[in-house]
């Protein structure tokens, strides 16, 4: 008792000061909580926990004072009341500061311990409001908490403001025990879907120097309310995007970074060249591109020329420069079949460029190469022929020099020709490099290739759709025209076709040895008889790795030579070549490093030879001939490393036309003095086959 008079002094002592450091319109409430409590420590003296309870309580909502709180649990524990009075030991503990008092609640405390049912709740987060069964009784203070209840069945209910109520059911508490509780408080959160370009921006959430919490495109759970988004990326200015985010509902925005940009000015001294940036086309030189802010590999790369690629640094708002000077592109496949570099070629490679082509305005094969060390060639008026090396033999008509386009060889079957002058084409238009190689090539082509291989690589896929047209005029007045037309059905798909001709009245010629031997009015001149037409057709459809090529050729050349006893002047002296072939071909990669190359092929060539003679002589000699042939060829590319290669591969022909016939006025409309396949005049022509196989490997050693 006498602790509890101890008590009402030290409160009244606190109490008038109080009263004194407070405002005037808060006498009457200290003085009716003093008074109360005074009351209650006289009901407390008389054994009138009763009524000193209630005094206490009375004073406490008042003027909360921890000491009234002491007074409250100690009329609980003489009421037997437990649970109540460990409740407000609780409270009286909570913020005392003196030791004493504290060991005093806490040894009040263990007493109860035995006659209340202990509940130790957390709550995560910490802090959060506890309620016992209702919400409605009141809370119980915040979490971390020690509940002292009676024996039974408990709900412990916790809220927290931004998260959703928990709630743990507790039964059959027994008194004397002690059960702990951890209630786990959902956020309460609306969900905002992040995306837009650039990807891998980084996203802040409502303070630009706060740490990144996720980078584009994410979700992000955020609490309901405005929310400010900021993204960045470098070389990127920063974003920033205003958000209302509602409770359980997903919401979408859209972030688009503008790149901080300075300017990269490209120039090369061949216009045209395509320009990538961090692998992208950009443009065409000359060119003024706007570039992020940051280090890039820009390539620039034109076909025919080397590709050049540099590392470049761009700055906000200022001008980097290239100009560059591009090289030639030595690149060859007649030399073993695949596409690769001059210096790794195992011959000696020269070629004539499209560039060279377009501007020295080359009108055939021959003129092309005469600049190509090496190389010369002959023109007996009737044919164009070719040497190399100082070996040429007379009368071959080029038969060991082969002749491809695009790897189909262009020879005939009957001597195995080559054409090098309009007799192969009436135009370069379509030709994008002519690749010469010398020396031997029967290793690779067989026929025809013993002293040299000349391959055409025309214009593909890289020409835009569209239409081109073009005319022109040549040495000895020849005039010729093309067209041609490209469509794209796709990235890897077309089709292209062109068309041609030419048309010469050729040169005269004075031949003194023939004064003697030939008429007045002739006497040696060849007039008007050196004249020649030409026509073209050729085309592609492609797809990925196939490809369907056709070619049909017409030349008719007149003969001013008198060549083969045929009358000097004779306009009907004349040759006509006809040559047709039509190319499948596939090479696709089945395997990485490893491709298959199958080619079909269906040619046919016709020839027609009319030579004048005087009638003593038999007149007109006709001469023709007709050839016709089918091949498959297989191969097999293996590149396990790019300095090591092997090729297998094998061909087949079937030659199933091959009819020769030579008849003149001597021998009537259907007699033939010779049928070059049959024992008499008439008989039909002969048929051969051809097959071959090779493998060849080809390393790097350094």
């Amino acid at each position: 008792m006498c602790a509890v008079l101890r008590w009402v002094r030290w409160l009244a002592f606190l109490v008038a000061c109080a009263a004194l450091a407070a405002p005037a319109r808060a006498d009457d409430v200290a003085d009716e909580a003093d008074l109360q409590f005074q009351l209650g420590a006289e009901s407390y003296q008389r054994g009138d926990f009763r009524g000193a309870l209630q005094h206490f309580l009375a004073s406490n909502r008042l003027v909360a004072n921890k000491n009234v709180l002491f007074n409250i649990a100690r009329c609980y524990e003489k009421l037997t009341q437990y649970p109540e009075a460990y409740r407000y030991y609780t409270q009286a503990l909570e913020g005392e500061t003196d030791a004493a008092a504290i060991a005093k609640i806490n040894a009040a405390l263990g007493q109860l311990r035995a006659n209340v049912a202990i509940i130790k709740v957390t709550s995560d987060p910490p802090g959060a409001t506890l309620y016992v069964n209702r919400r409605d009784l009141g809370p119980r203070g915040n979490a971390p908490r020690t509940l002292g209840l009676s024996a039974g069945t408990y709900k412990i209910i916790g809220e927290f403001p931004g998260y959703e109520p928990a709630s743990v059911d507790v039964p059959n508490v027994r008194v004397g025990s002690e059960t702990p509780v951890a209630l786990n408080l959902k956020p309460i959160l609306g969900t905002v879907k992040v995306t837009g370009v650039p990807l891998k921006a980084r996203v802040r959430v409502d303070d630009r120097l706060s740490k990144p919490v996720c980078t584009v495109p994410c979700e992000l759970p955020l609490a309901p309310g405005r929310h400010v988004l900021f993204a960045e990326q470098d070389g990127y200015q920063t974003g920033e995007i205003s958000v209302e985010v509602a409770a359980h509902r997903t919401q979408t925005v859209s972030v688009r970074l503008e790149p901080r940009v300075g300017s990269l000015v490209v120039s090369t001294d061949e216009p045209g060249a395509l320009v990538e940036i961090d692998e992208r086309p950009r443009g065409f030189t000359p060119a003024i591109l706007p570039t992020p802010v940051g280090e890039h590999r820009v390539k620039v790369s034109l076909r025919g020329f080397r590709s050049i690629e540099q590392k470049v640094t761009i700055q906000q708002e200022t001008e980097a420069r290239l100009d560059l000077v591009l090289t030639q592109s030595e690149e060859v496949v007649a030399a073993s079949r695949t596409a690769e570099s001059v210096e790794d070629a195992p011959s000696s490679v020269s070629i004539v460029p499209r560039q060279e082509i377009r501007r020295l305005e080359y009108p055939t094969i021959a003129e092309a190469g005469r600049s190509v060390r090496g190389f010369y060639f002959s023109d007996d008026r009737s044919y164009v022929t070719l040497g190399s090396r100082g070996i040429g033999r007379l009368g071959s008509y080029g038969n060991r020099f082969l002749v491809l386009q695009d790897g189909q060889p262009t020879n005939d079957n009957w001597l195995g020709s080559s054409y090098l002058g309009y007799d192969a084409l009436s135009d370069l238009g379509d030709v994008e490099r002519i690749e010469f190689v010398r020396g031997p090539g029967s290793v690779l082509y067989g026929t025809s290739a013993f002293s040299g291989v000349i391959n055409l690589i025309t214009r593909d896929r890289e020409v835009p759709p569209g239409v081109e047209m073009g005319v022109g005029t040549a040495l000895d007045g020849v005039a010729h025209a093309r067209a041609r037309g490209d469509i794209k059905f796709g990235k890897d798909a077309g089709m292209w076709t062109s068309i041609s001709g030419a048309r010469s009245r050729g040169r005269d010629f004075f031949f003194p040895q023939f004064v003697a031997d030939t008429p007045p009015e002739i006497a040696g001149n060849a007039r008007g008889v050196d004249g020649f037409n030409a026509g073209t057709l050729h085309g592609r459809a492609y797809f990925r790795d196939w490809n369907l090529q056709w070619f049909a050729h017409l030349h008719e050349k007149h003969m001013p030579t008198g060549e083969f006893d045929t009358t000097l002047g004779d306009g009907r002296t004349r040759q006509r070549d006809t040559r047709l072939f039509l190319e499948a071909k596939g090479e696709p990669e089945i395997a990485r490093g490893l491709k298959l190359l199958s080619r079909l092929h269906l040619n046919h060539y016709r020839f027609d030879g009319y030579y004048a003679r005087q009638p003593v002589d038999g007149g007109v000699e006709i001469d023709t001939f007709r050839g016709s042939w089918m091949g498959l060829e297989e191969r097999l590319t293996w590149s396990p490393t790019p300095s090591v290669r092997v090729m297998a591969g094998g061909e087949g022909q079937l030659h199933f036309q091959v009819d020769q016939k030579v008849r003149d006025d001597s021998f009537g409309v259907s007699g033939y003095f010779l049928d070059g396949c049959g024992p008499t005049p008439g008989s039909k022509g002969c048929t051969y086959r051809v097959g071959a196989g090779y493998l060849v490997g080809d390393a790097a050693l350094s």
